[in-house]
């Protein structure tokens, strides 16, 4: 997949989830790239200064698979789930101008952020709490709610 940008490595990894769940025993390795200095919009306004002080070149891999239960607790894979907000598409996105791409970052992006995050993790934690798994050693792992604790403190 191209042309997902900061975001990419979330859809990418959902689409390597999928692959080594219908393929029990295979491997998916999925390489995450962004390169902003390619297009960098220059101009005088302090959003394109924010944009640009951001956003940066870096790159991602990670190797997924799905097999038998291992003797030591890894990661794992519990769910995905996608939230739109088209309220705010004039908020935070790009912008073509010259050739470029102009980064648009609104005023507001920062009373935005903290409320659609919680947002997020509520319906995810409540959708995650009751979700289980063994791990290696036995001991049974709640995710959700340990996850919730965690990002509810860095809103706050």
């Amino acid at each position: 997949m191209m042309g997902l940008g900061c975001a990419g490595a979330i859809p990418s990894l959902q689409r390597a989830s999928d692959f080594v769940h219908a393929h029990p025993g295979s491997v998916s390795l999925v390489l995450a790239v962004e390169m902003c200095s390619a297009c960098y919009y220059v101009d005088d306004t302090l959003e394109t200064v924010v944009g640009n002080a951001i956003c940066a070149d870096g790159a991602a891999a990670f190797l997924l698979t799905r097999g038998p239960v291992p003797t030591v607790p890894l990661p794992a894979i519990v769910d995905f789930e996608s939230f739109l907000y088209p309220d705010h598409l004039q908020t935070v996105g790009l912008d073509h101008r010259n050739g470029k791409l102009r980064i648009i970052l609104g005023s507001e992006v920062s009373d935005l952020a903290a409320p659609l995050i919680e947002g997020a993790l509520t319906r995810c934690s409540s959708a995650m709490a009751c979700h289980e798994r063994t791990s290696g050693s036995g001991s049974r792992i709640r995710a959700g709610a340990r996850c919730w604790t965690t990002c509810k403190r860095h809103l706050v």
